[in-house]
């Protein structure tokens, strides 16, 4: 009697090591469409938000610069940088539902882009081709002083949260912060604020998108001052600047800096990207005392880097440059030189040339795969 034998199981059968292998590809956007076409399987782990996830951080310092989103003639544009099969239209950076006039780009977070106009804010996923309007909580009258924003998506599915800032013309010194959940479809229970702050003064944000460290979200304000807000605590503060960095005549200090996360990936740990001649400081925010609400706080100098730009032979004290945005994929700051501009990777301070001819205007970066 003869005997049947089963096939033998082949190692790309096992779902984790063929994910191993999907994290070898090249970090390009076409190298995972491709596989996508293989078979519904490997459809199904590319797909996978998870493994999404693993490849941005596997290719932390090599992600693929899509471009970068910018406010011009009071909208929202953006400037593509891959070739095609890679290039991403510029259509799906940009709503295709009609907004009101007047509408800007607030966010570039980790794969999602956020737009609002007048009543509602837009969630984009350029990569995927999807977009979400979601409308200023019912509670909100007056929009008129600023509107910050930004989009966090989850670590574990593919849901999000939008974290929005209100503050009207007439109360611009009280700032009321909701969060939305993609989950519930929300703003909470009631649509009512889950923190309000009343600022020393009135102020004005300035154009700079916000910046998340950990579960900290910070924004600039007039004035040398950091706006925060705690997604876990959920709690809005202040953040005064390091005195050595604030100039009394710098009306434009936020050029010169960028709040950056710990390079070691230190949960919560702040550091400050400053500017500073052909030299760029970095400052780390140290606690010195009290916990809570009640903690104190001082900021350190820990070290200065010389900055090298390749194409420009010296870099000296009478050149313009300005720092124009910060890509938290890769953790790159873009600086501005004399129309050129650089993204400088955090990790190893190498720089490459992005563009030979650029204006000195804010950017949004959007990288991912």
């Amino acid at each position: 009697m003869s005997r049947h034998r089963s096939p033998s199981r082949s190692p790309l059968d096992d779902d984790d090591l063929l994910g191993e292998i999907l994290l070898r590809l090249p970090p390009i956007p076409s190298s995972l469409a491709r596989a996508a076409c293989v078979c519904s399987r490997w459809r199904r782990l590319v797909s996978d938000p998870a493994l999404r996830r693993r490849l941005r951080a596997h290719h932390r310092d090599h992600l693929p610069l899509h471009g970068f989103s910018y406010h011009s003639d009071h909208s929202a544009r953006f400037w593509p940088i891959l070739e095609r099969p890679d290039r991403i239209p510029a259509w799906r950076v940009a709503p295709t539902e009609k907004l009101l006039p007047g509408w800007q780009v607030l966010s570039c977070s980790h794969g999602l882009v956020l737009h609002k106009d007048r009543e509602k804010f837009m969630v984009l996923d350029p990569v995927a081709g999807e977009q979400h309007a979601v409308p200023f909580p019912s509670s909100v009258e007056d929009t008129s002083g600023f509107v910050l924003g930004m989009v966090v998506p989850s670590r574990r599915s593919s849901s999000y949260r939008v974290v929005a800032l209100f503050a009207g013309r007439s109360t611009s010194t009280r700032v009321a912060a909701y969060v939305y959940s993609s989950e519930s479809g929300s703003w909470g229970d009631s649509d009512s604020p889950i923190a309000t702050l009343v600022l020393p003064s009135k102020a004005k944000h300035r154009a700079r998108h916000g910046t998340i460290v950990g579960s900290v979200i910070h924004w600039f304000l007039d004035g040398h001052k950091v706006l925060t807000f705690d997604l876990e605590r959920q709690i809005l503060a202040i953040i005064e600047l390091p005195p050595e960095v604030v100039k009394d005549t710098d009306s434009f200090y936020e050029f010169r800096c960028q709040i950056i996360p710990a390079l070691d990936d230190g949960v919560g740990e702040v550091r400050l990207a400053v500017l500073a001649d052909p030299n760029m400081q970095f400052w780390e925010r140290k606690k010195t005392g009290g916990d809570g609400s009640g903690a104190a706080y001082t900021w350190v100098l820990s070290s200065t880097v010389r900055l090298n730009f390749p194409s420009i032979e010296s870099i000296r004290s009478d050149l313009k440059y300005q720092v124009l945005g910060f890509d938290d994929e890769s953790n790159a700051i873009f600086i501005w030189v004399q129309n050129v501009l650089f993204m400088v990777y955090l990790r190893s301070m190498r720089s490459r040339k992005v563009l030979d001819h650029w204006p000195p205007a804010d950017i949004f970066p959007y990288s991912s795969l």
